[in-house]
């Protein structure tokens, strides 16, 4: 028989194996059972830890007739970084335009963090911010004619 590597390799792992199965097993070493890991009802569960999944979360939920809308001041709370606002409103005669604004210093006031504007046609669209920062928000709402419009401001976390 013509030895080449792929040959050794496979004798010396026929060897390896003989001599591991035909090793002698300690007196204190209890065979080992295998046995799937199921997890028993009600056995270390943390009350609440679904509650702290981190989810879409709605700051304001509102639906108006109206020109001009905006949201409640939100003070941001810790570790939350993304933020949006769905928003729709009926009637195809104006465009609905959102602006998720943020707050500077005192003196400098309200600046858009992001903004967009779009048809109404009644499907929602979406305004979102990935990596906020600062530590209040509000939303602004306008179209050109009054109508129903309605919006979420939601937050992940």
């Amino acid at each position: 028989m013509r030895t080449t590597l792929a040959n050794r390799a496979g004798l010396l792992g026929v060897a390896a194996a003989t001599t591991l199965a035909l090793a002698p097993v300690p007196a204190h070493a209890a065979p080992a059972t295998l046995t799937p890991a199921v997890a028993q009802p009600g056995a270390a569960v943390q009350p609440g830890a679904d509650a702290a999944a981190a989810k879409w979360r709605t700051i304001q939920h509102k639906s108006k007739l109206t020109k001009v809308m905006g949201s409640k001041n939100w003070k941001r709370k810790r570790h939350v970084r993304v933020i949006q606002v769905n928003a729709r409103c009926w009637g195809n005669d104006t465009r609905l335009t959102v602006e998720l604004q943020y707050k500077r210093r005192a003196a400098l006031g309200w600046a858009v963090a992001k903004k967009g504007r779009w048809n109404c046609d009644g499907r929602y669209r979406t305004v979102r911010i990935h990596n906020a920062g600062h530590s209040e928000y509000r939303v602004f709402l306008s179209v050109g004619r009054k109508h129903t419009i309605e919006f979420w401001f939601q937050y992940y976390g």
